[in-house]
């Protein structure tokens, strides 16, 4: 079963750690822990509301509503849009980064199979989600704002955790068992095609298993008049072989090594495009109980080489283009140990370290850009290191009377350098030479704490009131990216907002003071232990963060290019605040043995962020956005109608020239049939082919190049109406 947790995705209530209920006890039994220990709510059952990515107000995101989305893209991270709270920005076709509450990109841990994972970038054109192939998801978590201790640290918007599926073992006597599937997809918008496949054989010690993914696709096309939009095309492919293990009576061993490889992938809101990205991962995870508790523990190493040009959309690479390449190894071990020390107290411990190694360098090229960008190698960062190692300690109690808390303390130190570094010819070395003469080395010793309190009313409402300090220490770009040129400093930035970005070595730390609650009600629950869903649920969740020492930027000069102004900002420290409110809930409407059940559920978002000297907005703020959809299964039938609201985007950072947008309204059809191990799929996005602008994509960089910027620069236009069309089959 593929799940989010609650908190997570409502950003607020207190998610896994409650007591769990006989349903989610019962799924840990069978190899799969639950997701969410707050009482457990068979969605898939009867009310799987596929039309939405949030069909119950706690924010669960049902197998159903996942299935529907892997045939619409190959975007993992696109499996989140429209939970409470969530939002993605970027324009690559397989690179979606998620927000969280109106904080994104680094300040959001990303988890692929417990193992953080960075972006080695400087446009961060390949973030941890575009490692996972959405077909190979076995379970999402997202916790957004308060999260607990032991859900990762060096974060300040949350955590979110994507594993895939658990190894299922052949039952004992029973010998040796082969499952799979084969599944195939289309989708009109971009002549997209997607094939995957799985395969195991298991006996009752041992499960070997495969896991592939094949995805391409075209520039997509527009809403409205179906031009294409540059820079959107793309291909990618992942291979992953998995082994594991019983280990003595209750423990599991699990080994993983998997290669990823992008070709190519166009960014619409970046001057480069991503020209060769691969990716290789071993890891290794342990979990066991005992009679003193349980343990988890997980090693990993990483490797990764990517490369950026220009695509044939930005003019291609001839004569060398401008070419850039960048490798990383990361390696490291998360150690996690759960002590039951009564019946109502349990005490939580672990040890992390993250070891991150990069290396950014430019070649220099021939022909007529020899002059700007030769003779020498230009080196971004030269053997940078960023090293972490955390601890933490967590103490969760039911107290009787409907009382529940938690709370937590952590301590993450952080320590960050690079070498000497070199530009392309001597206009660089003045430059260069002033951040070799600098300390390099940075040590940040951060420290995390968390607060939790739930009060269960009675049996249809409950109120969570929480408060988190986070911190995140800046990643290696924003600390050493040295060059203060023009033709540098323009390629690094992860906004898609053309401006020129310089590094700072003293910035200090983000320190976030989050303060959250969150209100629920729903139907009284069924009489004798029923598993049906309650006939509506409703949940209401505030949040506010005010963040110390906010890493934003500070003006070094205008820069105009091509007649169009843009920014020379350096990396800065500002006081900020975020604060807004997610309302979500469900409602079974009809329900009836002959006619299935028809269900309406809806998410409604609003978000603000400033800095507090000046209330400049924040980048990548979502307007007031919500979500309503119709649902109707039967048997094998399940079909939704989906309509998505946005409001116009006004509140933008004017430093970085943020674009605004118009609003727009999205209507989106979806249905799939099941005859035993056979699922169809189908679906239209964007029914009335509307035209519109996304609101966190950025400028429309791709189509103001190939126009030889004879056009106004505007904002990425979003995907026209798109028929898409998917085939599973298991065996």
């Amino acid at each position: 079963m593929i799940r989010v947790s609650a908190l997570a995705l409502m950003a607020g209530a207190l998610p896994w750690w409650l007591p769990a209920t006989a349903t989610a006890q019962q799924a840990s039994t069978d190899g799969e822990p639950p997701a969410v220990a707050l009482p457990a709510i068979d969605v898939d059952r009867e009310f799987a509301a596929g039309g939405m990515s949030a069909p119950s107000a706690d924010g669960h995101l049902s197998s159903q509503a996942i299935a529907d989305r892997r045939t619409a893209t190959p975007d993992t991270a696109a499996l989140l849009s429209g939970l409470p709270g969530v939002s993605l920005y970027g324009a690559g076709g397989i690179s979606s980064l998620p927000v969280l509450r109106g904080l994104s990109d680094d300040r959001v841990l990303t988890l692929v199979n417990n193992v953080p994972v960075a972006a080695s970038c400087p446009n961060h054109m390949n973030p941890a989600l575009s490692y996972i192939a959405p077909g190979d998801v076995g379970a999402i978590d997202v916790l957004a704002g308060v999260t607990p201790v032991s859900r990762g640290g060096d974060n300040i918007g949350g955590t979110i955790a994507v594993t895939t599926p658990e190894p299922q073992f052949a039952g004992e006597g029973q010998g040796m068992t082969v499952h799979g599937d084969v599944s195939t997809a289309f989708r009109s918008v971009n002549n997209g095609t997607t094939v995957g496949g799985h395969l195991s054989a298991a006996t009752d010690r041992y499960v070997v298993g495969y896991a592939g993914s094949w995805s391409r696709g075209d520039d997509y096309a527009r809403g409205g008049d179906g031009k294409d939009v540059n820079s959107t095309l793309f291909e990618t492919q992942s291979h992953t072989l998995s082994l594991a293990a019983r280990v003595g009576e209750d423990g599991v061993l699990e080994v993983r090594g998997g290669v990823q490889y992008t070709p190519y992938e166009g960014f619409a809101n970046q001057r480069m495009d991503m020209t060769d990205n691969r990716g290789t991962s071993v890891d290794a995870h342990y979990k066991a109980g005992f009679a003193w508790g349980s343990l988890d523990a997980t090693a990993y190493w990483q490797h990764v080489r990517h490369a950026m040009n220009f695509l044939e959309d930005k003019g291609g690479s001839d004569g060398g283009g401008m070419p850039m390449n960048t490798r990383s190894n990361a390696t490291g071990y998360t150690v996690k140990a759960d002590i039951p020390l009564s019946a109502a107290d349990t005490l939580r411990l672990g040890s992390e370290f993250h070891h991150y190694a990069l290396d950014d360098w430019w070649p220099p090229v021939g022909g007529m850009m020899a002059m700007m960008m030769g003779p020498n190698t230009f080196h971004t960062i030269n053997g940078g290191t960023r090293d972490r190692l955390g601890t933490f300690v967590e103490w969760e109690r039911t107290w009787g009377g409907g009382w529940s808390s938690l709370a937590g303390l952590r301590n993450d130190t952080v320590w960050t350098n690079t070498g000497t570094v070199s530009g392309y010819n001597i206009s660089y070395a003045a430059n260069a030479a002033a951040f070799n003469a600098r300390d390099r080395a940075r040590t940040d010793a951060n420290v995390d704490a968390t607060a939790e309190l739930r009060y269960a009313i009675d049996d249809q409402a409950t109120v969570d009131l929480g408060y988190a300090r986070k911190s995140r220490s800046p990643n290696l770009y924003e600390r050493y990216a040295w060059s203060t040129g023009n033709m540098a400093s323009s390629m690094i930035t992860w906004n898609g907002d053309g401006n020129y970005y310089v590094g700072n070595p003293d910035l200090k730390p983000e320190v976030a003071n989050t303060v959250s609650a969150s209100f629920s009600w729903h139907a009284a629950p069924l009489a004798d232990g029923a598993t049906a869903p309650p006939a509506w649920e409703i949940r209401l969740t505030p949040h506010y963060s005010y963040i110390e020492d906010y890493i934003s930027q500070r003006l070094l000069a205008p820069v105009v290019s091509n007649g169009v102004p843009f920014a020379k900002v350096m990396f800065a420290n500002r006081d900020a605040r975020t604060y807004g409110v997610d309302l979500s809930g469900q409602a079974t409407v009809w329900r009836d043995a002959d006619h299935g059940a028809i269900g309406i559920s809806g998410v409604l978002g609003w978000v603000r962020g400033q800095t507090v000297s000046d209330e400049d907005g924040l980048y990548h703020m979502m307007p007031l956005n919500g979500r309503i959809a119709l649902d109707h299964t039967l048997g094998g039938w399940h079909g939704a109608v989906e309509v998505q609201m946005v409001d116009a985007k006004t509140q933008v950072d004017r430093l970085l020239r943020e674009p605004t947008t118009p609003g727009y309204t999205l209507v989106n059809l979806r249905g799939s049939y099941t005859w035993g191990d056979v699922r169809l799929d189908f679906a239209i996005e964007n029914l009335m082919d509307k035209a519109y602008a996304l609101p966190l994509g950025g400028i429309d960089y791709g189509d103001w190049r190939a126009a030889k910027y004879a056009t106004p620069l505007g904002s990425v236009p979003g995907p026209g109406r798109s028929f898409n069309a998917g085939l599973t089959v298991k065996f």
